[in-house]
């Protein structure tokens, strides 16, 4: 790459690459990213292009903050993707360890055969340029974490998301202008409408909580179908093996602000969640989640 955004981890050389004019080997060296052959051009000349195609890591530079604690895999030129049809429906929470080992295989997408790659640990991978031609509402990773947390000290769960959203706007303190803000990267249940869900933080060590604030996603204004919920409630545990606990104190369900609820003390939780009962016929979505002491 001509830049640092994007580095391989375990970087190729020049020894991987090879170019032919007409049938003769040429020398070719890197020029911001490009390989330059300069010559007198004429009809009929052509172009032979060779490389290996080993597997290899790559992470993006330290201030992409969502990528941190992740690495993208590429096999030679080809960046790879799970997708959720391939992975039991979930792609969005698949790891793959930064020391996994990668089996070739071959799958059938479109009617073509491709090179498929699976990890020791056991995720499908497909190229990327051919993800989203098997199924609709098909989850799609790039970015895989190496490990449960992701390089973070928390990791979201939830009982569903609309592919195109996501949790990444969660616990950073954001302030909608509205329930209908559509600047902020927003976490909805869509298309699921009237039906009980749920959204998890856990964490990799313990938290003091003495409270929660939730702001609502709602898009009716605007023809959507995400309202504000039915009802909510609050659910804490110290540990994964302990029972939840419901938060006893009202939930309120406010339009165009914080919906906030008070611990009757101070906790040390290890989860929380928010319980949510979406309204008929709607579904559901949140723009802010924060975690007060």
């Amino acid at each position: 790459m001509p830049s640092d955004l994007y580095t391989q981890v375990s970087p190729g050389s020049l020894a991987d690459f090879s170019a032919r004019v007409n049938g003769k080997a040429v020398k070719v060296s890197p020029v911001k990213g490009y390989c330059v052959i300069d010559r007198e051009w004429k009809r009929g000349d052509t172009v032979e292009i060779s490389m290996n195609m080993p597997v290899r890591r790559v992470k993006a530079h330290d201030k992409v903050e969502s990528d941190r604690g992740r690495l993208a895999v590429m096999r030679g030129p080809v960046l790879y993707c799970a997708e959720g049809i391939d992975n039991g429906g979930k792609a969005f929470k698949a790891v793959v360890p930064a020391d996994a080992t990668f089996a070739e295989g071959e799958i059938a997408i479109g009617g073509e055969r491709f090179t498929s790659l699976t990890s020791s640990n056991g995720v499908v991978l497909v190229p990327y340029f051919v993800w989203g031609n098997r199924e609709p509402g098909n989850e799609m990773q790039t970015w895989f974490a190496t490990d449960a947390w992701g390089g973070k000290d928390h990791a979201f769960s939830y009982s569903h998301c609309f592919p195109v959203d996501g949790t990444e706007g969660l616990l950073k303190s954001v302030s909608p202008k509205s329930s209908a803000d559509d600047s902020i990267r927003r976490f909805t249940f869509w298309p699921r409408k009237g039906t009980k869900e749920w959204i998890e933080c856990d964490f990799k060590t313990p938290r003091k909580i003495g409270g929660t604030k939730v702001y609502w996603f709602d898009d009716t204004a605007k023809g959507g179908g995400c309202a504000l919920p039915e009802s909510w409630t609050v659910e804490w545990r110290d540990s994964v093996s302990s029972q939840w606990r419901t938060v006893e104190a009202a939930c309120p369900v406010l339009k165009d602000g914080f919906c906030e609820v008070k611990f009757p003390g101070e906790v040390s939780a290890e989860s929380v969640r928010l319980a949510i009962k979406l309204k008929s016929g709607r579904s559901c979505g949140i723009l802010a989640w924060e975690l007060e002491r």
